[in-house]
């Protein structure tokens, strides 16, 4: 029993010693080698699992417990894009483009206080700056010519109402015009025809307006400018309608007494037939 005890005693001896031989020669890993491998190999595990986790939250994803995230509000329908208000902007556009113009004077022609049935005449309008060479009257508008003040510095429009006498009245040229106001500039101009086709006052109204760049807003606009003009009718149309009103006189006359004749033919002529039966009654027989 000592022996066999003794034999397995060597044997595990011998075999511990090739194992230490073994890992002395580095057949075989230290056991601490493994374990920090094993904790190298769980690490990278949990990172690749955390990894989507934290994109989702990332994602604004709640997580189990977490309070519910407040929804942003709608903007109100109307709200301006800025802090400004519109309103306020569209006030300072307009007040600056007050600012932004400058003095200038509008020339009309003056019309005669009368005119004939059948004339043509032409209203020619003037705008244009105070200094300069374009402050100079214009030779296009003779005098008589009435002027006007205006605000000049961008598009001015001129418009014209006739009204009476049954008139035609025609603009020859384009109605907004530039008027920048810088010296040497040449003066806007205007013209219209009109001609007038009755007897009868004959009322013709001009306003000048200023507008904001190129849209329709008015900056600045003139009073209504009017003049009348008398229309009447030529001498030598009065003597052929006075003639004319003769010539149908008589012949109304004329047919008023031939409707007379001929009532009066018939009733002699009935009288004449009422005659006759009594003259045969008083004749005596035989």
């Amino acid at each position: 029993m000592l022996g066999d005890s003794a034999r397995r005693a060597t044997r595990k001896t011998a075999a511990i010693r090739a194992l230490d031989a073994k890992r002395a020669i580095g057949d075989e890993p230290p056991d601490s080698d493994r374990r920090f491998k094993w904790v190298t190999a769980g690490l990278g595990l949990l990172i690749l699992i955390a990894a989507p986790m934290s994109v989702v939250m990332s994602e604004g994803e709640e997580g189990p417990g977490d309070p519910p995230s407040p929804t942003p509000s709608p903007p109100l329908q109307g709200d301006p894009p800025s802090d400004m208000n519109l309103q306020e902007i569209y006030a300072e556009n307009i007040v600056d483009g007050r600012k932004s113009l400058i003095p200038g004077r509008l020339r009309y022609s003056d019309l005669d206080n009368e005119a004939s049935v059948g004339d043509e005449f032409t209203l020619d309008v003037l705008a244009k700056n105070r200094w300069g060479a374009s402050a100079s009257p214009s030779p296009s508008v003779q005098p008589p010519a009435s002027e006007e003040d205006i605000k000049v510095g961008g598009l001015i429009g001129v418009k014209v109402h006739c009204s009476g006498a049954r008139a035609r009245c025609v603009r020859l040229s384009t109605e907004r015009q530039n008027v920048l106001g810088r010296a040497g500039e040449e003066p806007a101009r205007w013209q219209w025809s009109i001609a007038p086709k009755e007897a009868g006052p004959l009322t013709v109204t001009l306003t000048a307006s200023t507008y904001y760049r190129s849209s329709n807003i008015v900056l600045s606009e003139t009073d209504p400018l009017s003049q009348t003009v008398e229309v009447t009718t030529p001498p030598g149309e009065k003597v052929g309608s006075a003639t004319n009103w003769v010539l149908g006189l008589l012949t109304a006359l004329g047919g008023v007494g031939g409707l007379l004749s001929a009532v009066e033919f018939g009733r002699r002529r009935r009288s004449r037939r009422e005659q006759r039966p009594a003259a045969q009654d008083a004749e005596p027989q035989s």
